[in-house]
């Protein structure tokens, strides 16, 4: 997988949790601030996580 492919996979994964946020919220019986941490927190291990794997 290129470095291309692999940020349109962030970028789309970070839009997926984005309009998600919502529905998180309200199942988690959390406040949209506490499921945004929990959103930015998805992103940056799925960010630091992917290039350390030597994922292809």
């Amino acid at each position: 997988m290129s470095r291309i492919e692999e940020s349109v996979d962030d970028a789309s994964a970070a839009t997926m949790t984005t309009a998600a946020l919502p529905a998180l919220s309200l199942n988690l019986h959390a406040s949209e601030a506490a499921s945004a941490w929990l959103v930015s927190g998805y992103l940056l291990a799925l960010a630091t996580g992917v290039p350390m794997s030597a994922w292809d």
